[in-house]
Order: structure tokens, then sequence, then C-alpha cells
């Protein structure tokens, strides 16, 4: 007796529901590269929003938004007050604000509160006179 190898209904739903996906973000659930991570996170440090890059590397936000928090680049809760600045934060912050991001855009970007922002930058300035 010859054993065909016929998706289960579940199975069979989930892979139409992930080629209806792929139509508009083709890379959908497929591995992660080097070369995807590394371009996502220079995009994300340019200051481009999540929804944009996703639209560039063919991936969903939501898989975008995943990505990057598991890299660190974002974090899951807004405002990190009282920790420490790092350097792709304040590379973010900078780039940003140089490019007219709003405090709020990019305090919501950057995970942090848009008075927050506002302290650092002011301390930032009291340090450079």
């Amino acid at each position: 007796m010859e054993q065909v190898n016929t998706p289960t209904p579940s199975r069979a739903a989930f892979l139409l529901q992930r080629e209806a996906i792929r139509a508009e973000h083709p890379h959908f659930y497929e591995f992660w590269t080097f070369q995807d991570m590394n371009r996502m996170r220079e995009l994300f440090l340019d200051g481009m929003r999540i929804d944009e890059i996703a639209r560039v590397i063919g991936r969903t936000p939501q898989g975008v938004r995943k990505k990057l928090m598991s890299m660190g680049e974002i974090c899951c809760f807004r405002g990190r007050e009282g920790q420490p600045w790092s350097f792709d934060e304040e590379l973010r912050l900078q780039r940003m604000l140089g490019q007219g991001y709003s405090t709020s855009e990019t305090a919501r970007l950057i995970g942090r509160k848009s008075d927050e922002i506002l302290a650092h930058l002011k301390e930032a300035a009291a340090q450079s006179e």
C-alpha cells in the first residue's frame, strides 16, 4: 500500500494562509540570513519606520519588530528611564532628529519617553558648552 503524504486540514489551512501572506511579504516564514538582519538593522538605525523596513525586505511588520526585539535594537516596553543610553540609541536619536522626526515619533521608535529624550538632549547641550 502506497502512503500519500497529504497535509492535515489545519496544516493545509496554514500552507494556504502562508502563501496568501507571501503574496505581499515574499520572505514570510523564511529563516533570517545575516544579510537580512544587517540590512534591517541599517534601515532601522537610519530612522526608517518598521512598516517601511518590512516592505523593503519582504517581511511582515510583526516579523521585523520581533527580530529587532530579539536583536536588542528595540525594547518591548516604552520608557527606559534611568537606563544609560546605548551607542545605537544615541546614533538613532541624532539621525532621526536630523531627518526631521518629531520628538514623540523618535521616542516611540527608540522606546524612550519624549521627556527623557528632551532631558538627554538638554544634558548633551550643557556638556558641550
